[in-house]
Order: structure tokens, then C-alpha cells, then sequence
């Protein structure tokens, strides 16, 4: 006999009228049992023994707090003010003409795209009078520039050809004065020396 039966044969009030508030439950459940099968009853008391081993799981690991589908101002967390700047940031792109504007069709970025894409391959009105008017005086203009080019490059080289001569001939100099500088001690030398004989002789 499980613990269940042993419970209900000895705890079971004879009559209604002896039924305790607190066993009130177990007085319903041995009326409603009372005609069961030993096979019913078995069933029910291991329905009662699942049921307990959840109550006491759900006690153990109570279920997470679920959050409310709509919470109240005061609960809504604010965005950061970097995220709404780049919201403001970005705004202009996404509307019509924008750099994120996907869409296609009149007054949409793509379609703004394309049409300066085909304008870009004609050169726009003002450029094309300009050419027609181009004149004699400004081909000679440009034979002007490049003789002046031409005579400029000249003076650059002769420059560049002086400077290296010029070059040579500091080098030159610096040779001259370093030998001037050996005769000149040479000759201090040659007078020490004619001095002391002097002396010698006096």
C-alpha cells in the first residue's frame, strides 16, 4: 500500500460533520476516489505525485519576471545622446536624393545618380561656347607660353652649368689658400730657425 492509501485509510473522517477546514480537500478527494479501481487509483496518486514534484520545482527555480508589453514612461530606458545625434547626423540620407535613399524612380537618389552620370558625359553649355570662341590670339598665347617654357628651361641649365663651375672653382681657391697656409708656415719656420743662428753666432 503507497503512502497515499496508508494516508486515506487512516486519516479519512468517517462523516462529513467531523471533516476539518484543513482536510477539507483530502474528505473531497477520498469521496471522489471511493468508487475508483485499483488501477484509477493508482493513476491519481502518481497524477498527485507528478503534481507535487512540479510544485516544488517551480518553488525551487521560480520563473523569470516577464516584462511588461507595454511599460510605462517612467520604465523606458532614454537613448544615449550619441544616438540621437547620429540619428540627426544621418537623417538627410535617407530621404529623397540622399546617399541612402534605395529607391528608384523620379526624385530618388539612384535616379539623381544616374542623371549626373549622363550629364557628366556632355560638357555643359558654357563650356562648349567657350570653345567655339577660341581665336588666333589664344593659339598665339600658347606659343607664347611655350617659347617662354622654352627659354626658361635654357636659363635653368645655364644656371645649374654655372653653379657647378662656380663650385670648381671654390674648390680651386680652397686648395691655393691651403697650400699658401703651408708656405706661410714654412717660411715662420725658416725664420725661427735664421733667428737662432743669429743668436748662436752673437
Amino acid at each position: 500500500m503507497s503512502d497515499d492509501e496508508s494516508y486515506q485509510a487512516s486519516s479519512s473522517p468517517s462523516r462529513p460533520s467531523d471533516v476539518e477546514p484543513s482536510q477539507a480537500h483530502q474528505y473531497i478527494r477520498d469521496e471522489q476516489e471511493a468508487n475508483y479501481t485499483e488501477e484509477e487509483r493508482r493513476r491519481a496518486v502518481r497524477v498527485r505525485h507528478y503534481e507535487r514534484a512540479a510544485k516544488r520545482a517551480r518553488v525551487a527555480s521560480p520563473p523569470p519576471v516577464k516584462r511588461e508589453s507595454s511599460p510605462s514612461s517612467a520604465e523606458v530606458t532614454p537613448p544615449r545622446s550619441t544616438a540621437i545625434q547620429a540619428k540627426n547626423a544621418t537623417r538627410k540620407l535617407y530621404e529623397p536624393l540622399g546617399m541612402l535613399d534605395s529607391q528608384t524612380g523620379d526624385n530618388t537618389c539612384v535616379n539623381h545618380l544616374i542623371d549626373e552620370a549622363v550629364k557628366s558625359e556632355t560638357p555643359p553649355d558654357e563650356i562648349i561656347s567657350q570653345e567655339e570662341e577660341f581665336s588666333q590670339s589664344d593659339l598665339e598665347m600658347e606659343e607664347q607660353i611655350r617659347q617662354l617654357k622654352a627659354r626658361l628651361e635654357l636659363v635653368v641649365a645655364e644656371r645649374d652649368q654655372l653653379q657647378q663651375e662656380c663650385g670648381e672653382h671654390v674648390r680651386n681657391l680652397r686648395r691655393v689658400a691651403a697650400e699658401l697656409n703651408r708656405w706661410k708656415d714654412a717660411a715662420a719656420q725658416a725664420s725661427a730657425l735664421v733667428k737662432l743662428a743669429q743668436q748662436e753666432i752673437s
